[in-house]
């Protein structure tokens, strides 16, 4: 994975919120409803920034909901397996499918942050 680098930004932040949204893409010279992509995307919400995990994810350890990471700082971040893998405290991870059969389009992950800033993978 490119540019991970960035995501650093998110070690020791506590979600503060998270939640999943409906988001969907129309592209501007074809509304045929065939092109039409609707996607339901995790969003982790920290102090300044917002993490939106569009590809496919999973949550490994001792989470039965993915709502009782509210309060949780992300401890560690590490690519491995083509997985994008947020370690938590010893209650477990997000696990997000980076390789292309994990991929939803038309982006990865999203991150926004102060400013008005962002990072997209796709």
């Amino acid at each position: 994975m490119k540019d991970i680098e960035y995501i650093y930004v998110l070690r020791a932040r506590e979600i503060l919120e998270i939640h999943q949204e409906i988001s969907t893409t129309v592209p501007i010279n074809d509304a045929s409803e065939d092109k039409t992509l609707t996607e339901i995307p995790l969003v982790l919400f920290f102090d300044e920034y917002r993490f939106f995990i569009y590809n496919n994810w999973i949550i490994a350890g001792n989470i039965t909901n993915f709502r009782e990471l509210i309060g949780k700082k992300i401890m560690n971040i590490a690519v491995e397996n083509q997985f994008l893998i947020l370690t938590f405290d010893a209650s477990g991870s997000i696990r997000v499918d980076i390789s292309d059969e994990g991929y939803n389009g038309p982006e990865s992950l999203v991150l926004h942050g102060p400013n008005n800033s962002f990072v997209v993978w796709n």
